[in-house]
């Protein structure tokens, strides 16, 4: 049996290095997708936590491939 570690917003947060703000705004515009959304008042989104590591890992290329292309743009 497979068990799926969950993330709470906080959590995504921490590991993407976004604001908790940010978090319900990437939901929306369809960057993250949640597993589920906790009943109540708060409606607190949980996330897979292999999704989240993905999606942080190709976020940390991403950024250093810019740094990179900025660093050869100001030494040229």
């Amino acid at each position: 049996m497979t068990t799926t570690r969950l993330l709470s917003s906080s959590g995504v947060a921490e590991r993407l290095g976004i604001s908790r703000q940010t978090v319900p705004q990437w939901v929306a515009a369809g960057k993250l997708n949640p597993v589920g959304k906790i009943d109540g008042p708060s409606g607190a989104y949980v996330f897979d936590v292999e999704q989240i590591d993905s999606l942080a890992a190709a976020r940390a290329a991403e950024l250093t491939d810019e740094l990179a292309r900025l660093t050869t743009e100001v030494t040229r």
